[in-house]
């Protein structure tokens, strides 16, 4: 975390800051008003309209303030923007730039590639080829990577994986090849591996889980999710499994169910378009057993209040999100019950004031949110009464 600055630097930062209004190139709102898009040690200028021009500007201005948090995703930087990123060593702490949905193609991937003040660096959605991988694989600062959409080959993703230093990598709508999972298995840097719409198949994941260090593992858009659970459940002491948009059957949960080092779960989907994934109680009473599960998420999953009340018996759950599925009354009264939850988010559902009252009881919860859900104003009335609550999110306008 970043320290306090001394009073003298502070006080120079402001006149920098003062004198910067004066000179700023007005290119756009966003420039205009970088003091406010600068949060702490933060610089978010997303969906800005960034061009290159505006580089050497937005590079000046993250080493007079000390920024090493850069959000410049789906901007219009090219590889000449991205050039004069990478000259920027004088921040004193290691540097995250986001830059997804550019059009930095190699060139600018290379000069980021030798800047080891660069941590973490997201690239999806630029024209990054081979070149632009292979001096990624040499970098041995950079420990979080993400990269998608590209057009690099096999040869020189497999250099990426058997030289970096990466820890947490996600990649996206990649075909995966045999050599990719069998050196994904032997790689002992990476303990996050984030796989968004990738093609690979049932063999490919059993390599992917017998990873040494893999703590953490993304499958969204897949159609293996069954295979995902058995091959966690036989090869891996997986914490965290995030599955959204992939459909999970009995065998799939009944895998699950084994998985002992298990602490994060995320199913369902979060696109609207795909509403066919159903999860019974019957099937997430199979989550209940796991020893370590704290934190549990099921989207858009048409769980009905007899599932509700299944996870209302859940002793380990510290946080669970319901959002957009198929609970009511009944349901949110038996979450009420559960007095070792202490975030529960139950965004769109069908809970009016009985329930609202039930949950308003609870004095174990501290973050509730219930936003988009038919409460009538005696059910807010008893929401707002509540005084163990740190956070309460609803629709007063109800």
């Amino acid at each position: 975390m970043k320290t306090l600055k001394p009073l003298l630097f502070n006080l120079t930062l402001l006149l920098n800051s003062t004198l910067y209004a004066q000179i700023l190139p007005l290119t756009n709102e966003c420039i205009a008003n970088i003091e406010n898009l600068t949060v702490e040690y933060r610089l978010q200028l997303m969906h800005c309209d960034i061009t290159d021009e505006d580089m050497p500007f937005i590079s000046e201005y993250i080493t007079a303030h000390n920024l090493n948090e850069i959000y410049l995703n789906r901007n219009k930087i090219t590889s000449k923007g991205a050039l004069e990123l990478a000259k920027n060593k004088s921040t004193d702490y290691l540097m995250y730039l986001m830059l997804e949905n550019n059009a930095i193609d190699d060139e600018g991937v290379i000069a980021l590639a030798k800047n080891e003040k660069i941590y973490g660096l997201m690239l999806e959605n630029n024209p990054v080829g081979d070149k632009g991988i292979e001096a990624l694989a040499k970098n041995q600062t950079l420990k979080v990577l993400s990269i998608g959409n590209a057009t690099f080959e096999e040869e020189a993703f497999l250099k990426l994986i058997n030289n970096s230093k990466v820890e947490f990598l996600s990649i996206s709508n990649y075909k995966f090849t045999r050599p990719v999972a069998e050196a994904l298995s032997q790689n002992s840097s990476i303990d996050y591996l984030g796989l968004d719409n990738a093609v690979l198949s049932a063999e490919d994941i059993v390599f992917i889980s017998t990873m040494p260090h893999l703590d953490n593992l993304v499958l969204d858009h897949s159609n293996i999710g069954d295979e995902a659970a058995q091959a966690l459940a036989a090869h891996s002491h997986i914490k965290g499994f995030y599955a959204m948009n992939t459909p999970v059957g009995d065998i799939g949960f009944a895998a699950l169910g084994t998985l002992n080092s298990l602490q994060s779960l995320a199913l369902g989907t979060y696109d609207e378009k795909q509403s066919s994934i159903y999860y019974t109680a019957t099937q997430l009473r199979m989550l209940n057993s796991l020893p370590q599960l704290h934190n549990l998420y099921i989207w858009n999953a048409h769980i009905d209040d007899e599932g509700a009340g299944v996870l209302a018996e859940n002793q380990t759950l510290g946080e669970l999100s319901l959002i957009e599925n198929k609970i009511s009354d009944r349901g949110a009264i038996s979450l009420a019950g559960n007095t070792h939850l202490t975030t529960l988010t139950l965004q769109e559902n069908n809970v009016h004031d009985e329930g609202a009252i039930a949950l308003a009881k609870n004095t174990t919860l501290k973050e509730l949110a219930l936003q988009l859900n038919p409460i009538g104003q005696e059910g807010i009335a008893a929401l707002k009464a509540n005084t163990t609550l740190s956070y309460l999110g609803i629709d007063e306008d109800n």
